[in-house]
């Protein structure tokens, strides 16, 4: 069996080597393919060879629409999430350079994996536009695709051969199929319940290649001279802004905050999140949510107060203080335990973040306005318009919780659907868990 794995980022070759390590099989050879030079370092590190063999820069955008057999409707897709968050953040973005990049990465994975036979394509993700372009060459030449990605719940990962969170196989899913699941064996109801059992023994696998010191000069050479040149796709300051939020969580006082009585809680998600930019149709920035999430409660509960809580990654990178003046008497959070936040609230309004999944486990009203695999009837309350909104939010705190439903939905979710594992850390437990599953959709192409 020939398995490609297409590395995106540092610590993938780390993460997808202990995969493979404990993977019980024969005959199995392992492709790493990659172009960032951290990624490529990373590959190298564990003792595998990245292709291509070599970088040439001068080759990336070299083709043209011409050249490439998807249509240019295509292309516009392929590259769309890449353009739309780098657009956001200011960046002077050519998209007629990314989609050159992607022609050159459709022929790089069409050369690739005709040359090494491969069977299997593993990636992280699902939009990225390398990502994007190695699953759907891949499609093309009828390969097998497996999608990984974080969990909605701690410690935990998805793998699965249809996609990840909305694109993957639990969006097939509706509420007669979680009728039919069995009925938890887990009398506790707390939030331990849907957490890992194992006791994780955090050893790292990606022990760092380079310092802090060593990592910051490398951003500032790498991603604002070549990387803004060659890989157009990627054209932020990730490492930079990354160390940046560190500085900042780590002198940011807690929150002095008496909650309400009564509130309705607004998370707000990463401004760069696929699930708001790709699975949003008619949200596409955390100021519209607020907006819109204002004007319905205060018509349709007047009486319930408003929680704001920012999202950590956003530190420092957006300013929301113009809402927080156009809004005095919405209660903002930045540093405040989420947990206990939810545990007080009546609601909870989203677009279809993790923390959705959060206020199932406390058994609270939850309203989803994205698309989400969580979005079942029964479980959540759907908003796909204003003017459902208004109806969703009166059902929310008018009507009960079907608390069987939801502790089956969360049950088959976390015991059945997730596993246990993370990308940042390593032990035997875990990590046997994620090999188990991969395995079997390598070897059997069984959808769950």
């Amino acid at each position: 069996m020939n398995i490609a794995f297409v590395c995106t980022a540092e610590f993938e070759p780390f993460f997808y080597k202990c995969l493979v390590d404990n993977i019980k099989k024969e005959k199995i050879n392992t492709f790493y393919a990659g172009f960032l030079i951290d990624t490529r370092r990373a590959i190298a590190k564990i003792k595998q060879q990245p292709y291509p063999l070599k970088l040439n820069f001068t080759e990336f955008f070299k083709y043209r629409l011409k050249d490439s057999l998807f249509s240019h409707c295509q292309l516009q897709d392929i590259v769309d999430y890449d353009f739309s968050r780098l657009s956001r953040d200011g960046f002077r973005v050519n998209r007629e350079k990314i989609i050159e990049k992607a022609i050159y990465y459709e022929k790089f994975f069409d050369s690739f994996y005709h040359r090494f036979g491969i069977n299997s394509v593993v990636v992280w993700n699902y939009f990225p536009t390398m990502v994007a372009v190695a699953r759907l060459v891949a499609e093309r030449q009828g390969i097998k695709v497996i999608y990984l990605e974080n969990g909605p719940l701690r410690n935990t990962l998805m793998i699965d051969k249809e996609g990840v969170n909305f694109q993957s196989s639990l969006s097939a899913k509706n509420k007669d199929f979680y009728l039919n699941q069995k009925k938890p064996d887990c009398e506790s109801k707390d939030y331990k319940c849907y957490e890992p059992a194992c006791d994780c023994q955090n050893i790292a696998v990606n022990k760092g290649i380079m310092s802090p010191l060593k990592k910051m000069l490398y951003a500032i050479l790498m991603r604002n001279f070549i990387y803004r040149h060659f890989f157009p796709e990627l054209t932020d300051d990730r490492l930079l802004d990354s160390l940046a939020k560190k500085i900042y969580r780590s002198f940011l006082p807690p929150d002095k905050v008496k909650l309400p009585d009564k509130f309705i809680f607004l998370p707000l998600q990463y401004s760069y999140d696929t699930q708001v930019l790709v699975n949003s149709p008619w949200l596409k920035d955390m100021p519209s949510f607020i907006e819109v999430c204002y004007k319905v409660v205060k018509e349709a509960a007047g009486d319930y107060s408003i929680v704001v809580k920012e999202h950590p990654d956003d530190f420092g990178r957006k300013d929301y203080s113009w809402l927080k003046k156009k809004y005095p008497e919405i209660i903002w959070l930045k540093k405040y335990n989420i947990k206990k936040v939810l545990k007080n609230s009546s609601a909870v309004i989203t677009i279809n973040s993790s923390v959705g999944i959060e206020a199932l486990v406390e058994y609270k009203p939850v309203i989803v306005l994205g698309n989400s695999f969580y979005n079942v009837e029964g479980v959540v309350h759907k908003a796909a318009s204003l003017g459902s909104l208004k109806e969703a939010v009166k059902a929310a705190l008018g009507s009960g919780l079907d608390r069987g439903l939801i502790d089956k939905f969360l049950y088959y979710l976390r015991f059945n659907y997730l596993v246990e594992g993370n990308p940042g850390r390593c032990d035997r437990y875990s990590l046997s868990a994620a090999s188990v599953r991969l395995e079997k959709l390598l070897k059997t192409g069984e959808r769950r």
